[in-house]
């Protein structure tokens, strides 16, 4: 079970940071901007939001925590550029906003 959910929420939060992602570039810029960075990222908040119970939820609550993990972690990182703080691997949006 851990295994499963474990995979499942870091597709999910790759496969969200990625679309969502590309949904707010298009509308900014008008181009599709496929951002492999961005999807990565999301894939690790997606496993480090569901490493504290993953051996106890189901699999669609998997799947919802890494849907989430991603949106924070796109949330997360426009917050740091927009306070203008230097973080330039991500890791606070997606250990600590993603953690927490």
């Amino acid at each position: 079970m851990a295994a499963v959910n474990t995979s499942l929420a870091a597709a999910s939060g790759a496969a969200t940071a990625l679309f969502v992602n590309l949904y707010v570039q298009e509308r900014r810029k008008g181009e599709y901007i496929f951002d492999l960075t961005k999807t990565m990222n999301g894939c690790l908040a997606g496993l480090v939001a569901v490493t504290a119970g993953c051996g106890t939820m189901e699999n669609w609550a998997g799947v919802a925590v890494g849907m989430v993990a991603g949106l924070i972690y796109l949330g997360g990182s426009a917050l740091l550029i927009r306070m203008k703080l230097d973080d330039a691997v991500d890791a606070i949006p997606v250990h600590m906003f993603s953690g927490t």
